[in-house]
C-alpha cells in the first residue's frame, strides 16, 4: 500500500521515529512527546506543518470533532515564528477529527498546559526547522529517510487509493484545484501490480 519513493513514507518508518522520540532518555521528554504528536496529527489530517504548529486549543472542538485551520506560522526576513494568514482562501478549512485521532488530540490537550497546542516545554512555538533538525538526527541514527512533508503526500495517496472522491481530498488538503491534489498522490510498484491484476477478460 505504501510507496517506497521519497515523496511518501511507510508506517514502519513513522513508527521508528515516534518510538525513538517517546523512549529517548535525553532531556526535554515533553518536547519529544509534542513532536511525536505532531507527526501523528500530520499523518491523520494531511495538514501542512506550518498549519499544525500554529494550532491553539481553541481551534479544536472535541464535541463537534473538528479542527479549524485559519492561520499558519512561518518566517520572514526579520523574524521567526510569525503568525500569518493561510496562503490561500482554500487553506482555511475544517478538518473532521477521525476516530483514530480523537484520543491523540484529547491526550495532547490534557498534557499541554499552554494555549498553544504544540508549544514546547517553555510555552514557545516550535518551528519546522527545529523539528526538522531533530528528525534528521533520528533518521541518521536509524539509517532511514524521512521528512514531515512526506506525511502530507502520504495522506493524499492513501485517500485516493482508497477511492475517496478527489473533491473531498482536495478540500481536506486545502488545495486550489484537483490537479494539485492528484499531483500530491504517488503510486508504487505494488499499486500498479494490483491495478493490472484486477484486469479481466470479457
Amino acid at each position: 500500500m505504501y510507496s517506497k519513493c521519497s515523496f511518501t513514507t511507510s508506517n514502519q518508518t513513522l513508527d521508528i521515529i515516534i518510538n525513538h522520540l517517546l523512549t529517548s532518555s535525553k532531556p526535554n521528554k515533553f518536547d519529544n512527546m509534542i513532536v511525536a504528536k505532531t507527526l501523528l496529527m500530520l499523518y491523520f489530517t494531511g495538514m501542512r506543518p506550518c498549519e499544525c504548529y500554529e494550532l491553539n486549543k481553541s481551534d479544536i472542538d472535541l464535541i463537534k470533532r473538528e479542527i479549524s485551520i485559519n492561520k499558519e506560522i512561518g518566517s520572514n526576513l526579520r523574524e521567526n515564528n510569525v503568525i500569518r494568514q493561510c496562503k490561500t482562501e482554500q487553506s482555511n478549512r475544517i478538518i473532521p477529527i477521525s476516530n483514530a485521532l480523537y484520543d491523540i488530540i484529547n491526550d495532547l490537550i490534557e498534557a499541554q498546559p499552554n494555549e498553544i497546542l504544540f508549544a514546547d516545554h517553555n510555552g514557545n512555538y516550535f518551528n519546522s526547522s527545529q523539528v526538522g533538525n531533530k528528525i534528521r538526527y533520528i533518521c541518521k541514527q536509524h539509517g532511514i529517510k524521512f521528512n514531515m512533508y512526506q506525511l502530507r503526500h502520504q495522506f493524499s495517496t492513501d485517500l485516493i487509493t482508497n477511492n475517496v472522491d478527489i473533491r473531498t481530498v482536495m478540500e481536506l488538503m486545502g488545495h486550489n484545484n484537483t490537479n494539485m491534489t492528484i499531483d500530491y498522490a504517488r503510486s508504487s510498484s505494488e499499486l500498479k501490480s494490483d491495478a493490472l491484476n484486477k484486469q479481466k477478460i470479457n
